[in-house]
Order: structure tokens, then sequence, then C-alpha cells
């Protein structure tokens, strides 16, 4: 049988960590197929738990990357998958709370907690990700405080993980192991570690009866990382086939994930993208005797479309879930020194963060138009605006602009009045301004209902989705000067050379659109976002779903205007103005949560 753990650097073998390398999978041998294929969760006529372990940082050995983004992932989407929130518990070093720290006696409670509670009929998944370490004849998982002059008293043997599992009443046992090739100490030998790396092996291979295991790659095969991923390869693949691909791509399409269709798919996907990235080899393999195939996953979602178009004709793209650096990668102080700006004005880019969006959701592929805004609101351009205020764009297929972040509120309500769908915001107490034939409003007590109607997008949404899965300062590369998008091309960025300069809006859709279908995420009018707006909020931001301070006295702009330097249309960058203020320059554009 093949060894699983294969050398990355050197010294002693890691079991896991965010590069992923081997996944074991418990399933009791009492498994009985129906039709051949066994089914899982729900349908064993039980609960589903899980505990999920991970681990970046260690006390006396290497710091790792990616363990916790491992595990706050499959959390997210093992609760998708139809495992109950309330039933999947985290121990990692992000984690809240003292009592979910990865320390070893934290670890093993956990472990005999949960376990304990599964009972005859239940699924159980435990996951864990970070260093191990083989050492005089036995293998260990290392938490947080490990220290390889005292293994027995500061890791937990793998053999302990083994027995509590033994004793779960669970019918369907699953352990998953993300293991990578560095060596855990920082001072080491390269022969160490392929011995370690061997005895290792040697656990998992032989596994005791009823257990499956599925490595990430055959014996002399490197477990590859992605840096966009922040995950392993194999891991990615495993997240994607356990959301429905595997099922879709790789099965019968039942709207089930069982065990093969999760392991075809990995494998599949894993081999494919290794080799054209990197031109190497990496093959996921599955170990154990199985008689009966069965669900991990099921009540899968159906796919959403990618486009839709509502009652009004406006397109709206689809955003899928996923996970980001929301922030500049380019300290203040550099910005500040390349436009001769105080280092206070990029400040708020800071610090750069990683922020997953848990949820998709559909977002307007233009900015509304003036045409939109007359068929919804009943008035045009030329009825909000002071009759001494000049036009830059008039039309129906121009941005709305002139409009204030109350108007952009209003709107999406009157949108999902129009379409029967309940109003995400309520409105109290509205103000109207004093010029105008129709005037917009300036003020209004303002406060979330949510449900599936039409909504501003969050800051973390606009900027996920501006990016489109890049990682540039804009989604169409480094530069910008007026070319690529409608902005002050007199001000580029990336670039000594000036572009176009036209005074105004253009119609929506003038530029190329994002890898993502949207058009004019940079300039053309600066978008209102739903949150207020925190020149620190970076620094205690939380890392799913955020949705800005809970008050304030500005809302946020982003992406820029027709009269914006190329600075101000980065991704990143972040600009506020009063909920109130009205200018040549401000539009929006919408979102929507995907009716059920």
């Amino acid at each position: 049988m093949n060894t699983l753990f294969n050398d990355r650097t050197a010294n002693l073998g890691i079991l896991a960590t965010a590069g992923l390398a081997i996944s074991v999978l418990f399933a009791i041998s009492s498994l009985h197929a129906q039709d051949n294929k066994a089914t899982g969760g729900e349908s064993a006529n039980g609960q589903r738990w899980a505990l999920l372990i991970g681990v970046n940082d260690y006390a006396q050995f290497k710091k790792l990357r990616y363990c916790e983004y491992d595990v706050e992932a499959l959390r997210d989407t093992l609760v998708g998958a139809g495992f109950p929130k309330d039933n999947v518990f985290m121990v990692s070093s992000a984690a809240k709370g003292v009592q979910n720290q990865p320390i070893r006696a934290t670890i093993q409670r956990q472990l005999k907690v949960v376990l304990g509670m599964a009972e005859e009929g239940d699924m159980v998944v435990v996951s864990f990700s970070g260093h191990g370490i083989h050492i005089s004849g036995r293998t260990y998982l290392c938490p947080s405080e490990a220290n390889e002059e005292d293994p027995a008293g500061t890791m937990i043997p793998l053999t302990f993980v083994f027995d509590e599992l033994s004793r779960c009443g669970a019918s369907q046992k699953m352990l998953w192991i993300d293991a990578c090739r560095n060596d855990p100490r920082r001072v080491g030998s390269r022969e160490a570690h392929a011995k370690s790396l061997s005895g290792i092996s040697r656990s998992l291979v032989s596994p005791p009866e009823g257990i499956l295991v599925l490595a990430s790659c055959k014996e002399g095969e490197k477990s590859w990382e992605h840096d966009e991923f922040k995950h392993g390869v194999f891991v990615h693949y495993l997240l994607e086939g356990l959301s429905g691909k595997a099922d879709r791509q790789s099965g019968d399409r039942n709207n089930r994930v069982s065990l093969l269709e999760l392991y075809k798919y990995a494998n599949v996907n894993t081999k494919r993208l290794v080799a054209k990235q990197w031109m190497e080899s990496q093959t996921p393999e599955l170990f154990g005797r199985i008689t009966g195939d069965f669900d991990i996953a099921e009540s899968l979602p159906q796919p959403l479309p990618s486009e839709i178009t509502n009652s009004i004709g406006m397109k709206l793209k689809l955003i899928p879930a996923g996970e980001f650096m929301m922030g500049s990668s380019e300290s203040a102080e550099s910005l500040a020194k390349a436009f001769n700006l105080n280092v206070e004005c990029s400040q708020d880019e800071h610090p750069q963060h990683r922020v997953r969006i848990t949820e998709p959701f559909y977002l307007g592929a233009h900015e509304v138009t003036q045409g939109q805004w007359e068929r919804v609101m009943g008035s045009r351009l030329r009825d909000i605006k002071d009759e001494d205020w000049e036009f830059y764009g008039d039309g129906a297929n121009y941005p709305m602009y002139y409009v204030s972040w109350y108007d952009a509120v209003a709107f999406c309500n009157k949108l999902s009045e129009l379409e029967g769908k309940s109003p995400y915001y309520r409105m109290t107490n509205i103000k109207r301004e004093t010029f105008g034939t129709k005037p917009g409003i300036d003020g209004a007590d303002i406060s979330v209902v949510g449900g599936s109607g039409y909504r501003l997008p969050t800051e973390a949404e606009w900027e996920y989705a501006c990016r489109a899965g890049t990682t540039t300062p804009f989604h169409f590369g480094r530069m910008l000067n007026g070319t690529q998008a409608n902005c002050d091309g007199d001000y580029p960025y990336g670039t000594g050379m000036k572009g176009p300069d036209l005074d105004g809006t253009t119609t929506v859709g003038s530029y190329a659109a994002s890898a993502w279908g949207l058009y004019d995420m940079h300039g053309n009018v600066s978008e209102w976002c739903q949150d207020w707006y925190g020149a620190d909020y970076y620094e205690q931001s939380s890392t799913t779903g955020p949705t800005g301070p809970t008050s304030g006295s500005y809302r946020v702009n982003r992406g820029g205007g027709w009269g914006s330097t190329a600075r101000i249309c980065r991704s990143a960058f972040r600009f506020f103005n009063s909920p109130g203020i009205r200018a040549s320059g401000f539009g929006f554009r919408v979102a929507q949560v995907p009716s059920e």
C-alpha cells in the first residue's frame, strides 16, 4: 500500500496545515447499503455533528498560515451541506473564548464532549488542521503548546483520537486530518523528517476495520498549496465538492454528495490544476475496503442562475460566496510617498485582512440608470436636482446621480414593492430637500428589516465583487489613466502616461466588464454602500460577512467617479460622505439575496 506522507522540506513529519496532505475518513463497517449506496446524515435517522480543529500559532514549532482558514471554510461548508449550525464546534486560534483555544486540554475535552453527544444513527466528523509529528514509534497531533521534548505531556496521541471515535455511539464516523510537508521544528535534519513521515504513514495506512483513508497525493508527490485559494489545492476541491459540485459534475445529480463522488471530484480537479499550474503531479488516492457508498452532504441547494433580469429590465449578476483579502496590499506610507499625500489619507485601507462572504448574492451588472430611476421613482434627474446644478450626462442609459444615500435606500424599497417583495429597509421620519420639483430625501430614520428585497451592497460585498478574484489595484490590472475606466486621466495610477478626462459620466457599460460581468466598478459614479464608515473599522472587523460599524455619521462610497483621480478609483480605496449629501459623482447599484 502506498505511503501517504511525502517530504516537502525537511525534518519531522507533520500531519496537517493549510496545504492539506490527507483526509482520513472513518466510516464504521456496519453501514448498510441501499441499492449499493448507504446514506449519511439525516438519512441515517440521526443528527450530524462536527468538531473542527485548526492550529496556526505554536509556542515551540513553526507557525502555519492556512489552518484556521481551513476549519472556518469547512464549518461554513458543512452547515451549508446540512449540518445544523449548533452541532458544528470549532477549536481554533481565531475562535473567541478561552474554552475554544487549541490547547491540548481543550482539544481532548472537546473530543470527549462532542463525540459523547452522538448516538446511534448519527454522523460525526472530526477535522484536524495543524502540525503532526512521529516520535519514538508514536504519532501525535500538535496543539499550540506542543513541545518535542515532552510529547506525552504536550501533544495528543493519534491513538487517543482513535479510541474516542471507537467509543462514540454514532453510526457514521469520519476523521479528516489535513497535513502538509514542512517540518514543525525550527532546527532538525532531513533524515529525521523522512523517518517521521514514514512512521506517520504507517499509523494511517493500516487503520482499524471500517476506516477509509483518502490521501491527497501518492507516495513521492508533494501536496501543493494555492495562495489565492488560501487553502491547499486538495482541500479547496474538497470544499467545492461538499458544496455540491461533486454531485453535479462527478456524480448522479441526486442533490446529495457521497463519499465516492467527493473522492472522484477532488481527485480529478486536483490532478488537473497542479499539472497546469506547476507541471507537477498530485494524485489523491482512496485506501481501505468500502462495501457501500454513503452520503456526506444532502439537500443541497440547486445551482443559482448566473444572471437574472428583473421586472424593469435590470440585469443582476450572481456573486458567489468566497473569501478575499480586503484592503490595500500597499502600505499607507508607500501610497503617501507616491502621491505626495499625508499618511492618514490611506490609513483606513489597513490592515489588509481576510474576509469571507458566506452567502452568494446578486449585484447589478450596471449602476442604476436614469431610465430605471424614472420607472421606479417616477422622477427624472432634472426633477431632483437644484436648478443651478449642471448636467454631467443626461439620458436613460446614463447613471443616476445627484442622489443621496437615503434616495438610494428609497429606490431599493420602491423596487422591492413593485415586485411584491418585502422592503429590506424601514424608513421613518422622512425629510425632503427644499429644492427640485420632486425633491429627494435629505434625512430619515433607517433600520434594516432584512429579507429578499433589494438593498445596497455592504462595503465588504462591494470590494469582493469589484475585485472579482483579483488582487491587483483594479480588476483589470495595475494601471488606470482614464482609458480603462471613466476617471480624471490627468492623474493616473501605475503609469506616468496621462489619459482622457471626459468631465462627466458615460453611458453605463461603456468600458469592459470584470471577470464577473460587472461594469463601471471603477469610475463613472462613486457608489453608495450600506455601511456606516469607520476609519479604524478594519482593526476590529469581523472576518465573516462584515457589515460595518453599528452607528456613525457618514456612509461609505466606493469605486470613485468621473471626476476622481485614478488612485481614488482603486478596489481598496474607501470614501465616505454624509448620507444626505448629493453630488454629480454619486450614484449606486443594487444588491439582492437570491430568492428561496
